[in-house]
């Protein structure tokens, strides 16, 4: 019979002024991988992917990862247009990395709605790894927007109002806003997309206290219809072939135990 040996990993967590809020058990059966981005011209892509969702689809994402020192206004994933309208959403990190959750019909016509969390606990330490969710329930207003960071809701500032399609054929950037600016700097290690279901905070501090190299198992794994952990590349673990092809070569690492 084949062992498996499990490895637990415990990370400390700290907001501004080193304050630690929580501590977060990342569970891995095997060494977990990250990719590395240079904050200047690196990400993965997947064009025509299933993850260009309409304004009445709920939907989550779920992604572990740290920023480096020195980028500013940075995206995690995204899945936005390129034009005036920027159509789609996107998990980001504005100035002093405070976190950004946006569904876009019209940037330019202000059809829009956007969740960013507060100066007094909201903004994400460099160096440190965070378990970030962000869920969009499909009602078409600003209040339906949460994000949870290691378990724990934080308050948004929410603006904008929405009421017409999000839906478009922008590619799904993990590490790029729309393939030309706002890159990533720093380390993600898990991403994961779920459709039709806006993960309840009962099911983020589950994830934040039990991920592991394997489907969490607070929602049913059809939901998922992209996970990366960089185990075999930009392979999607999900089973819906929404696998993503690196851009100026970013490279993957094991992550230190």
């Amino acid at each position: 019979m084949k062992r498996i040996t499990l490895i637990l990993i415990l990370v400390s967590f700290a907001y501004p002024q080193n304050r630690v809020v929580k501590s977060f058990i990342l569970k891995y059966a095997e060494n977990p991988n990250a990719t590395i981005l240079n904050g200047t011209n690196q990400y993965w892509t997947k064009a025509s992917s299933s993850v260009n969702f309409e304004r009445t689809t709920a939907f989550s994402i779920i992604a572990v990862f740290k920023p480096s020192a020195g980028v500013a206004n940075q995206t995690v994933i995204s899945a936005r247009g390129s034009d005036a309208t920027s159509r789609g959403w996107s998990l980001a990190l504005g100035s002093n990395n405070l976190i950004s959750f946006g569904i876009i019909s019209d940037l330019a016509g202000s059809n829009f709605i956007n969740g960013n969390t507060d100066a007094g606990g909201g903004a994400v330490n460099t160096d440190k790894l965070y378990c970030v969710v962000a869920t969009y329930d499909g009602s078409s207003v600003n209040t339906g927007l949460k994000v949870y960071v290691n378990g724990d809701s934080l308050t948004l500032t929410r603006t904008g109002t929405m009421s017409t399609t999000i839906a478009g054929s922008a590619p799904l950037n993990i590490g790029a806003r729309n393939s030309t600016d706002r890159f990533f700097g720093g380390m993600i290690s898990d991403v994961q997309i779920v459709s039709g279901k806006a993960l309840t905070a009962a099911e983020a501090k589950m994830i934040s206290l039990t991920y592991k190299d394997g489907m969490p198992p607070v929602y049913e794994s059809a939901s998922i219809v992209a996970w990366y952990n960089w185990q075999s590349g930009g392979f999607d673990k999900s089973g819906r072939g929404n696998h993503l092809t690196k851009v100026n070569d970013p490279i993957i690492v094991k992550v230190k135990q």
